[in-house]
């Protein structure tokens, strides 16, 4: 959806472009790179997640080495957290820090139309002075729909993807808000016409709602939901325990609406980790999950982090205990181990939690592996554990 955001930006503003999603096609950084020289461009932009970022220097590299005369400008979460790191690569000729759509069309209108255009805007580092401030969008009325038609959209498992809302109202210490920005909306006619696309056009029956959470305002979530039901299609999307039950009342109409699937996030099961990581207790998740079943959702998907700051072998008994509890009840699980990624609280700041990052090999920043040194937790005891339970739920 990234891609798809600023090759529509481009786009409007005049350029040519081409697209290509190395993780859905599979692509090594020797075929990424293959790809790109054989397109002969004058320009190649990258985004990339912090797990990606080491396959994206590969491929860089790989193409200076055949072709130096390339630009290259790198955005997206980890450019965002950290641009200084990236800039220092020596492989890059700019670093997009934050939305990318406006400071990427000033970029390469500086580039190509050089003394006629002034200096990029805010967002853009160039390697002179001070490393800008993230950029965001102040509204999203300006921001062309994404460019749905560049991409075979039925080659992803979900390929009616949306979202209504850039940003999140939370600051939860593990997530790199930093790199999404404050919470905008995008004006429900937009949103209704792209529901329009995705279904009519495409053909798709299923849409994916991609806010970080849907339900921060109730009374436009039920906006959405109505013209998603009135248009006959089934949706799924994410909200948080909080607004879950600030919201009781209209979760039998997102039930009636079509709601068929709901990731909530819950981190822990131990009431002292959960009340630290959420400000939630863990009978207040069992409460958003009853009111989610007793509405008719189908599936309810409930997503755990093992090995906070505070998780102690009690915490993490507690946890497999309350996920299997859950499980139990008909509740899929998703569970991971704590990443420290940049631009989260404890990835900028992990000796403010007493812990220690014990890797900064981005490759392994995919939650499958402990990361992080915890006094209170062995390392080995966690990562034994974290097994164990996936072997327990898939049993």
């Amino acid at each position: 959806m990234g891609l798809l955001y600023l090759a529509s930006a481009l786009l409007e503003a005049g350029f040519s472009c081409k697209l290509i999603d190395a993780s859905q096609l599979g692509l090594s950084s020797k075929e990424l790179a293959r790809k790109i020289i054989s397109l002969s461009p004058r320009i190649v932009a990258f985004t990339s997640v912090t797990a990606a970022y080491p396959a994206v220097i590969d491929a860089v590299s790989l193409v200076r080495s055949e072709d130096s005369s390339i630009r290259m400008v790198i955005g997206g979460p980890h450019a965002s957290a950290r641009p200084m790191e990236v800039w220092e690569t020596g492989l890059f000729d700019a670093v997009i820090t934050g939305e990318g759509e406006g400071p990427l069309v000033s970029l390469v209108q500086y580039w190509l139309f050089p003394g006629e255009v002034q200096r990029p805007f805010d967002g853009v580092f160039l390697g002179e002075g001070w490393v800008p401030r993230p950029f965001f969008h102040e509204s999203l009325h300006s921001i062309p729909l994404p460019a749905r038609n560049m991409v075979d959209l039925f080659s992803y498992a979900h390929p009616g993807t949306i979202f209504t809302k850039r940003g999140c109202p939370r600051r939860c210490y593990f997530c790199s808000i930093s790199t999404s920005g404050f919470e905008r909306f995008h004006p429900l006619e937009r949103v209704f016409e792209e529901i329009d696309i995705i279904s009519q056009s495409h053909g798709i029956k299923t849409i994916d709602v991609l806010d970080d959470t849907f339900l921060s305002n109730g009374e436009r979530a039920v906006e959405i939901a109505r013209y998603l039901s009135a248009n006959g299609l089934d949706w799924t999307c994410q909200a948080a325990v909080v607004e879950l039950l600030r919201s009781r009342e209209i979760i039998p109409t997102l039930a009636e609406c079509g709601l068929k699937n709901i990731f909530v996030g819950m981190e822990s099961g131990s009431k002292r980790v959960m009340k630290k990581a959420k400000g939630i207790t863990p009978e207040q998740a069992l409460e958003a999950v009853s009111l989610l079943k007793r509405a008719g959702v189908p599936a309810v998907v409930a997503c755990f982090i093992l090995g906070h700051p505070w998780d102690d072998y009690n915490s993490l008994t507690a946890t497999g205990e309350f996920i299997l509890r859950l499980h139990d009840m008909g509740v899929r699980i998703s569970v991971s181990l704590l990443v420290p990624y940049p631009g989260s609280a404890i990835g900028d700041n992990p000796e403010r939690f007493g812990v220690r990052v014990l890797s900064h090999d981005y490759r392994l920043y995919n939650g499958e592996y402990v990361l992080l040194d915890n006094n209170r937790l062995d390392s080995e005891v966690l990562y034994s554990f974290y097994v164990d339970l996936l072997d327990r739920l898939t049993a």
